[in-house]
């Protein structure tokens, strides 16, 4: 056997040698992969469609139950520069301050329209954009278009708030159905301070608990 026949002998050996099965070792070299995660883990905080679900209370006048997804003591922000503008260290503060004085400026409860909601899952921030149409005590039409920047914690609940409204709209409203003082986002709102009109307790009671209007009643009494 001459040497070039060896060589030609030796060669697939030495390849083998070199480059090992290896199926034989699949299984040493397979990733793992973490197990898929439930839905609450994929969504730690409320996805659109459940967000969805909340404002849907409120569209349809369930108030209370609208309410509360939200919590007592959180961070609220009326943005612009009209009479309602400020942040509200409580809700209780907003809803005096904010919901019901615009409110006494209405002939009836405003009507609320859902029209987009973005964000929320994986996300703590949601945006919920609505129409709120009403007509005023004197007659004015009020259409107009509310987005709420809404924070959330992992328990679903709603802890701070952002909102912005139409400030001309809403300062017409408030000026030509009461007579009061002009505010801005920048002003921080500690007291209660309902507007000239007063707070109707009763309707507070009906719109987010009567729990909310017996604390609110308390304090302003103290």
């Amino acid at each position: 056997m001459n040497l070039l026949s060896i060589l030609l002998f030796l060669l697939p050996l030495t390849l083998a040698s070199t480059h090992p099965n290896t199926n034989s070792n699949s299984n040493t070299h397979h990733t793992s992969h973490p197990p898929p995660r439930t839905p609450s883990q994929q969504c730690p905080y409320p996805s659109t469609t459940q967000i969805t679900n909340i404002w849907e209370k409120l569209i349809s006048g369930d108030s209370v139950s609208f309410i509360s997804h939200f919590r007592p003591m959180l961070s609220w922000t009326i943005m612009g520069t009209h009479p309602l503008a400020g942040h509200y260290d409580k809700l209780s503060l907003f809803i005096v301050n904010g919901q019901q004085r615009l409110y006494n400026s209405l002939s009836g409860e405003p009507t609320y329209t859902l029209v987009n909601v973005v964000g929320g899952c994986e996300s703590e921030w949601s945006v919920q954009e609505m129409r709120m149409q009403a007509t005023a005590k004197n007659g004015r039409i009020l259409d107009e278009m509310n987005i709420w920047a809404t924070q959330w914690d992992t328990d679903g609940m709603v802890v701070q708030v952002r909102s912005y409204v139409d400030a001309w709209s809403t300062t017409m409203i408030i000026h030509e159905n009461e007579d009061w003082s002009d505010s801005s986002w920048l002003t921080n709102r500690t007291t209660y301070m309902p507007g000239p009109n007063g707070v109707d307790l009763g309707a507070v009671g009906r719109e987010v608990g009567q729990s909310v209007a017996d604390e609110i009643a308390g304090e302003m009494e103290g």
